[in-house]
């Protein structure tokens, strides 16, 4: 196939375990017990039992409580006032008091548990796991290495981010970019300004680990990489030559995550 003809020696396959079907986490089942009713945020609640099964857990919670922040209230605020009004039909305007004292004091519950998380030893799925086990390697000693790392979803780039920064690795300087603007999944505004802050650090080595959706596929100007990882596997081909061609450093690699017993993507990467 044409693929065949794009392989090199220089590829490689990272294998982890089978992921679990999205699921609630123990933040996410105790937030819409009290809060199931607020329409507004079915979205989120969607999204953070996709991200716990692909992500795990600790990513899921931080995503809810980065989508229920304080700084993304009014947002919602205004979504529930123009329901409201849409469909009001001489309800009292107290009614629509009471729903948005409803929004912020979930946004309240979810903050407060939040900072009062601890840890487990199944915070991360198998798939998280695998990349930090494998970038904590690639990272042990100073070097003039940069790696740049592909998911599919804008809150994975940040979460993986948020992750890594966490972990505190003495080599290792992550960072994230996206598409600019906002998505609908409870995440900030990107900016072109900080799309060029962050390629202009990357470019300096301040950033040596760059999570990153499709957006620095093509159209940045991206440096070279020594190491390109496809956290989440390309969906054609032209997908996979963007982000193949990023590798063009001497000794650069090119590293597919699939999960293990899955047929689809063991076909995808070896067809």
């Amino acid at each position: 196939s044409f693929q065949q003809t794009l392989r090199r020696k220089d590829e490689r396959i990272m294998m982890y375990g089978p992921l679990k079907p999205a699921f609630e986490t123990d933040l996410l089942s105790a937030t819409k017990v009290r809060f199931w009713h607020i329409k507004v945020f079915q979205k989120v609640f969607h999204m953070v039992k996709a991200t716990a099964a692909e992500l795990g857990p600790w990513c899921a919670d931080l995503h809810l409580a980065s989508a229920l922040a304080e700084s993304n209230l009014r947002r919602y605020e205004a979504i529930v006032e123009k329901n409201f009004h849409a469909c009001s039909a001489g309800r009292p305007i107290s009614d629509l008091d009471d729903e948005i004292a409803e929004v912020r004091r979930a946004s309240e519950y979810v903050t407060v548990r939040w900072n009062m998380r601890e840890e487990n030893d199944d915070d991360l799925s198998d798939k998280v796991r695998a990349l930090v086990a494998f970038l904590s390697q690639e990272f042990q000693r100073p070097s003039t290495y940069r790696s740049l790392i592909f998911v599919n979803q804008r809150h994975y780039a940040r979460l993986l981010f948020e992750l890594f920064k966490r972990q505190e690795y003495e080599h290792l300087r992550p960072g994230f970019i996206t598409g600019a603007g906002r998505s609908d999944q409870g995440e900030a505004n990107y900016s072109l300004r900080e799309q060029v802050v962050t390629m202009t650090k990357f470019r300096k080595g301040e950033i040596n680990c760059l999570f990153a959706t499709s957006v620095a596929e093509e159209g940045l100007d991206v440096p070279d990489c020594n190491l390109v990882i496809r956290f989440s596997l390309y969906d054609t081909m032209v997908q996979y030559v963007q982000s193949r061609g990023r590798a063009r450093q001497a000794n650069s690699r090119f590293v597919h995550m699939v999960e293990r017993g899955s047929f689809m993507q063991d076909q995808i990467v070896r067809a």
